[in-house]
């Protein structure tokens, strides 16, 4: 380790040095500071941010991660595993939300047809549509992916996703697939 050490202090003291094509010959020279250089695409201004950009930003991110979280989620379920997606995402939910997500699974077993196996939902995308302190309204492109009588079919749906601000974090007060 030592040696290493050195041979790097050596190298460093001696200077940055560049290999050039001399009439045939490679020739090590130092590079130095301003020799016919400019800088290329060199930004003309540096903008700065400002806090309360840095504040929006970071609520939207907290946002976007929230819808990405309930929508993947919300979005992929199986009868096999009896709805279980739906469980997971109640603590991610309003109250409203929370009641609507236990009596789903009844519906979606009566619209089913028999041998369903699943659906798997990514989210894409998201667009938002508005952004205050307290309320956002997202929406999210998906694609699903739906295995039915062990057939797969892939389609892109797009879901709105309202949420509010409680106690401190965001939670889904509505989620409704586009058609």
């Amino acid at each position: 380790m030592i040696i290493i050490g050195i041979i790097l202090a050596l190298v460093f003291r001696r200077g940055t040095t560049s290999t050039l094509v001399n009439e045939g010959r490679v020739v090590n020279a130092p590079v130095s500071g301003a020799v016919n250089s400019a800088p290329v695409n060199a930004p003309a201004e540096v903008k700065k941010v400002t806090l309360a950009e840095v504040k929006i930003a970071s609520k939207e991110l907290l946002v976007r991660n929230q819808v990405k979280n309930f929508v993947e989620r919300f979005g992929s379920y199986s009868m096999e595993s009896n709805f279980q997606n739906f469980k997971e995402v109640m603590p991610l939910s309003t109250p409203t939300v929370v009641a609507w997500l236990k009596s789903y699974p009844n519906t979606l077993k009566q619209k089913l047809p028999t041998g369903f196996e699943s659906v798997t939902s990514r989210v894409l995308s998201q667009k938002v549509l508005s952004l205050s302190d307290t309320k956002a309204e997202i929406v999210a492109s998906t694609q699903k992916e739906e295995t039915i009588f062990n057939k797969m079919a892939v389609s892109y749906k797009d879901i709105k996703v309202n949420l509010v601000l409680i106690n401190g974090q965001w939670l889904v007060d509505g989620a409704f697939w586009q058609d």
